[in-house]
């Protein structure tokens, strides 16, 4: 059980395996093509060589598409490292309004008029808005937030905080870690849309007038549907890698265009507003204390929070390297006996799922059999010259 572990953290933190070799699906083969090492690292740029998608990094996929030159390749290098300082930056800021979501703020439920007659007015009269931290350091005033502090905005900027870290982790370690880090990321994209659900009239619909949350979480969840079958239907079919890494790059490229909607519009209200005063006034907005979440306990969001942190920490600290091989055998064969256990209680579940799948597969075989083109025997007159018989 370990060793495996021990094997998915060497994958995912090298981005290649002996069960996942790089595909050459051209006709010719690819003899000065750069290797996988030299593309990801942009070691070794090869002028003017153009090479397959699935073998390209992530970082330096305009420049072999482009001219190739060590010019343009330091530019896409130091390109992909300013937009992961940029995403860097957006997860210490939104780390830092974390602390300040526990902050006992009155809602429509609890306002106390009474006590917010005063002058000045204490601040916890005028609900949660947005930056809660500019709020406590200096006293920033925005836009109002209805939704419950602690069972959606800290479980929703912890899930942000993660995603970036995703992001991150592909601009620096290019195309060939993406495809390890999908199958942590794209369930992570699909529940952090699913928990946007219970807010999504919120800012900006409210304001606007239209469903804009809606959209992007619709927008969102059919990046995850296309990035998941990229990812998956090679496993099965190889020869639709090619489409599969194409599917898989731009369903990347949507979520994190999606993802990053939200700090880029946060930014800007914080340069286009004075902050000293809110546009939706001096007291909580009539739905806060009535949304879906603030009925539930503030214990669960908060609990939701820290283990989505700690299972973070956990993903991307590949605990499976810290362990020499020796340690990792003697911890497998300890944990063998309850691998077994678990293999065997798993196995009637499998042999259902597969019995439940297995009609699907047969239709989906014969809809790829339709789509391959037949093979047919060459002619002598377009063989290779090599096959060809010597003239006399």
């Amino acid at each position: 059980m370990l060793s495996r572990l021990r094997d998915w953290a060497y994958t995912f933190s090298l981005g290649t395996a002996p069960d996942d070799p790089p595909l050459n699906n051209s006709k010719e083969p690819l003899t000065n093509a750069p290797t996988k090492e030299e593309v990801i690292h942009l070691d070794k740029p090869v002028l003017g060589q153009r090479t397959p998608f699935h073998e390209r990094g992530a970082s330096s996929d305009c420049c072999l598409e482009c001219c190739g030159t060590p010019r343009c390749m330091t530019c896409c290098k130091y390109t992909s490292y300013t937009l992961a300082v940029t995403l860097g930056w957006f997860i210490v800021w939104n780390l830092l309004k974390i602390p300040y979501y526990a902050q006992d703020l009155m809602t429509n439920v609890t306002y106390d008029t009474e006590a917010c007659s005063v002058d000045p007015v204490p601040r916890e009269c005028y609900g949660f808005e947005f930056q809660a931290n500019l709020g406590a350091w200096v006293g920033w005033r925005s836009y109002k937030l209805f939704a419950s502090p602690a069972n959606f905005l800290a479980p929703h900027a912890m899930m942000g905080c993660l995603l970036e870290a995703f992001f991150i982790v592909a601009l620096v370690g290019g195309w060939g870690v993406v495809r390890k880090l999908s199958y942590a990321m794209l369930p992570l994209a699909f529940v952090f849309g699913l928990h946007v659900l219970p807010a999504e009239n919120g800012f900006p619909s409210r304001e606007a007038g239209v469903p804009a949350n809606l959209f992007c979480v619709i927008v969102m969840w059919l990046a995850v549907g296309v990035g998941a079958a990229g990812l998956l239907g090679p496993r099965r079919y190889p020869q639709l890698r090619p489409k599969g890494d194409m599917a898989l790059y731009w369903a990347w490229v949507v979520i994190a265009c999606d993802a990053n909607l939200a700090p880029v519009a946060e930014w800007g209200l914080i340069l286009a507003f004075g902050g000293a005063s809110s546009p939706d006034g001096e007291q909580p907005l009539p739905q806060s204390g009535h949304d879906r979440l603030s009925s539930v306990p503030d214990g669960l969001g908060w609990t939701f929070t820290w283990l989505a942190l700690l299972g973070g920490l956990a993903y991307f600290a590949h605990f499976g390297l810290l362990l020499s091989p020796e340690t990792a055998r003697r911890l497998d064969e300890a944990t063998a006996p309850a691998s077994e256990k678990v293999e065997a209680a798993l196995a009637p579940a499998r042999e259902k799922l597969a019995a439940l799948l297995a009609p699907l597969k047969e239709k989906l075989d014969e809809l790829v059999a339709k789509m391959r083109p037949a093979k047919t025997a060459a002619t002598p007159t377009e063989q290779s010259p090599i096959l060809q018989p010597a003239k006399a």
